[in-house]
């Protein structure tokens, strides 16, 4: 079994282990769930098989508001921005400004391009003419908007859709405000 972590020689005494980058999973959501007190905030692989585990030790039916890329809002995050809603460990209570702020997350609010449809294609082609002559910074935005869109094309989830949407909208505001 190979070992993760490579180990390298300072000295004869000392040893410095190097870890790994953790590598973000594309499969990874930061979720909402509505419970009879409150909303939890977590992550998960697949927050309804979450949702499932975590049912048996209500009485009332949870259900799932939303799940977005942990990309989009990672769940550490999300629990800093709503620290005064908490209740206990990962519950916060269910007010308008937490309810606003899912609601906002959800992909009504951004852009929306079919798959395969020549919007998508027109918006590289435009984005690829930007980035001649423009700025390192605002070239990098460019790049992640095409590898948005393009990830966005392949897409068959509506949950990870709906988190790319989200992103989409934020990176072309990011571009338009980019010297």
């Amino acid at each position: 079994m190979e070992n993760p972590m490579n180990t390298q020689r300072t000295n004869g005494d000392s040893l410095t282990v190097v870890l790994p980058e953790p590598k973000p999973s594309p499969e990874n959501y930061t979720y909402f769930i509505l419970g009879s007190e409150g909303i939890k905030i977590g992550q998960s692989f697949s927050p309804r098989s979450r949702m499932r585990d975590l049912q048996p030790g209500s009485a009332t039916p949870f259900k799932l508001l939303l799940a977005v890329p942990y990309s989009l809002i990672p769940e550490p995050e999300a629990h800093k921005k709503f620290k005064h809603l908490r209740m206990m460990g990962e519950w916060f209570r269910p007010e308008q400004e937490l309810l606003d702020f899912i609601e906002g997350l959800k992909p009504n609010r951004g852009p929306r391009i079919r798959k395969g449809s020549t919007e998508v294609e027109s918006t590289v082609t435009g984005l690829l003419k930007q980035r001649r002559g423009a700025s390192e910074a605002k070239k990098h935005l460019i790049h992640n908007m095409i590898q948005q869109l393009r990830n966005y094309s392949a897409e068959e989830d509506p949950i990870a859709k709906a988190g790319l949407e989200r992103m989409i909208a934020y990176t072309a505001e990011k571009i338009e405000k980019a010297a």
